[in-house]
């Protein structure tokens, strides 16, 4: 119960979802957050020099939302970066092109993987999308979706996790 509330309290100061940066709000965003997830299907910085600059982690999980597949891979690389996140207290900004689907499928995937109950986004003004990309045939079945994020979260809290990616495909197999 602590680590949910611990999540809850850390989701609400230090996520971040939004739409790709323009240059004057990344200027905005590196000074106030410690790490850039982009989970758009292409990487879109022209001054990729200032997020080294400022020393900011930055990863890329290109995810597709024109195919039937939106990319469990990626949605597990961006669960365990900001796994990764939580634990060290880190700020995050989370995108992709419009702040709208992708970022709010994993924004939606990480919170049911910490509190196992699905995000009520009504108080967001967006619908959990989880549902929708379920529909959409783009993610598993309901069930085996909620199965891949509880074992996505025992991968990541268990101690021999001890690196920022781990085990995707023992993840996958065993839990789709």
């Amino acid at each position: 119960m602590k680590e949910k509330h611990k999540f809850i309290e850390w989701y609400d100061k230090k996520l971040q979802i939004g739409p790709k940066p323009d240059s004057n709000k990344l200027k905005n965003i590196l000074e106030t957050h410690d790490i850039i997830i982009n989970v758009c299907d292409f990487p879109f910085y022209d001054n990729m020099e200032e997020v080294i600059k400022k020393g900011r982690k930055y990863f890329w999980f290109p995810m597709n939302e024109t195919s039937g597949d939106i990319g469990i891979n990626s949605i597990y690389g961006a669960l365990s970066a900001l796994y990764y996140a939580f634990e060290n207290d880190k700020s995050v900004y989370l995108h992709c092109f419009s702040g709208k689907n992708r970022s709010r499928v994993v924004e939606a995937s990480l919170y049911f993987m910490f509190v196992d109950e699905h995000l009520n986004q009504v108080s967001r003004s967006n619908k959990n999308r989880i549902y929708s990309n379920v529909k959409k045939n783009r993610l598993p079945e309901l069930m085996k979706y909620e199965s891949f994020l509880k074992t996505c979260y025992q991968i990541f809290s268990s101690k021999e996790h001890s690196s920022l990616f781990g085990p995707i495909d023992f993840c996958k197999i065993n839990s789709l």
